[in-house]
Parts: structure tokens; C-alpha cells; sequence
């Protein structure tokens, strides 16, 4: 192979090796945490009466770019009793005990400002909640593997104790 051959060879190799490095870089961008994905309540503090739980009932939390679902039961760190397998020997306190317990759901849409997540929600556990306009803001500290909400605002207005939700991420 002649010399000039052998520089031209050596010149596009190098070019070649500059911009896959190039492109390689550019491509591998610093990975800020995201909200996208599934967690799990793993702590609930605050509220009218100050509480601190750090043994929740299940809950879960799923984001998705654009969309959100919420569903969990709530009440202290005690498990709903199990209804009997013959619903209708069932005593009203047993159905009570168990389909009226705290529960809350919902799932719809959300948009994230700075410090700030604002729910609307398309389908929820309550009718106000999906009024036409209705949003939810709760305020948010994000990092890899932790999320924490504060309720800000639900539909009827400003919440005057909030709750605190610590969040874990599942995946």
C-alpha cells in the first residue's frame, strides 16, 4: 500500500473514531431522575392529627409520561379483617369494617411544574374529583429511588393539614 494511501486510510479511520465518539457522547446524556415509573406508599405523615406511619396499608402510585393511577387503602397500619367466603352471612360491622374503609383511587392526567404535581383526574373513588376542571396539586421532592408528595390542594380548595406521602420506587 502506498504511504498516501496509507495516511488517507489512517484519516478516515480517525474521523470515523472522532465522530462515534462524538456521537456516543452526545447520546449518553446524564440520566436526571424521573417520575415515570411504579412506587409504593411506604410512609404517611401529617394530616388533621399529625400521624406518623411508617407501615401503611398498600398503596401504589404508576406514572407514565403523561398519565397517572392511584390506588390504596388507608387507616393505620392494621389490615382490613377478610370478609367470609359466603358474603351474604356477612354481619353489616364485618362489610363495614371492610368496604368502608378509607380507600382511595384515581387516575388520569398530570403535568409537572418545578416543585409541583398537578392530578387531574379522568376516573376517581370520588364524583368531585372528576368535575370537569377538578385538579389536585401536591407538592414534590424527587430522587432515584424516593418520592415524596404533600398535598397542596384537592378539589374543594386548599388543604389546610396535609399529608405526607413517602413514596419507594418499585420499578
Amino acid at each position: 500500500m502506498e504511504p498516501l494511501m496509507k495516511s488517507r486510510t489512517l484519516l478516515v479511520l480517525a474521523t470515523a473514531a472522532l465522530l462515534s465518539t462524538s456521537v456516543l457522547a452526545q447520546t449518553k446524556k446524564t440520566t436526571r431522575p424521573t417520575i415515570e415509573g411504579v412506587w409504593r406508599v411506604v410512609e404517611v405523615t401529617g394530616g388533621p392529627n399529625d400521624i406518623k406511619n411508617s407501615n401503611p396499608q398498600p398503596a401504589l402510585y404508576v406514572f407514565t409520561r403523561k398519565h397517572y393511577g392511584h390506588v390504596g387503602t388507608f387507616g393505620g397500619p392494621k389490615p382490613r379483617p377478610d370478609l367470609p367466603d359466603d358474603l351474604t352471612k356477612a354481619s353489616a360491622a364485618e362489610l363495614l369494617a371492610v368496604l368502608g374503609a378509607p380507600f382511595a383511587a384515581s387516575a388520569g392526567t398530570y403535568e409537572l411544574a418545578p416543585d409541583t404535581v398537578t392530578f387531574r383526574p379522568i376516573v376517581a373513588k370520588l364524583p368531585r374529583a372528576m368535575a370537569p376542571g377538578a385538579t389536585i396539586k401536591s407538592a414534590y421532592k424527587l430522587d432515584r429511588t424516593t418520592l415524596m408528595l404533600t398535598q397542596i390542594s384537592a378539589p374543594l380548595g386548599p388543604v389546610a393539614k396535609p399529608f405526607t406521602f413517602k413514596l419507594a420506587r418499585v420499578e
